[in-house]
């Protein structure tokens, strides 16, 4: 199986509590999607300590039900608890999703 890694690397002092991770879009409505495809567990808020990591992952199942083409994709996002938000370059994501929806399962 194939799947998209949205990884926070905390390369900071002190520790940062992520909330939720999402696909941001063109038209500015965020997909969040509730099931890690790789740990069967839900998002939740977690605490990610200096020099760890938190990872989400989304399958090429998922992304043909969402029925979206890759260009619409901006971002892979990580929100944390003060409001503050970590994202991804948007050639790199919609490289990965383009490849993962051409995939056959």
């Amino acid at each position: 199986m194939h799947f998209l890694c949205i990884t926070l690397l905390n390369k900071s002092d002190r520790s940062v509590v992520v909330t939720s991770f999402v696909l941001a879009t063109k038209d500015h409505q965020d997909i969040y999607v509730k099931q890690d495809c790789v740990t069967g567990g839900f998002q939740y808020k977690r605490e990610v300590r200096p020099g760890d990591k938190a990872t989400f992952h989304i399958d090429a199942t998922t992304f043909r039900e969402i029925g979206r083409p890759a260009s619409d994709y901006v971002s892979a996002i990580v929100h944390d608890a003060v409001g503050a938000s970590y994202q991804s370059e948007t050639e790199k994501l919609q490289r990965c999703i383009a490849d993962l929806l051409k995939e056959r399962q």
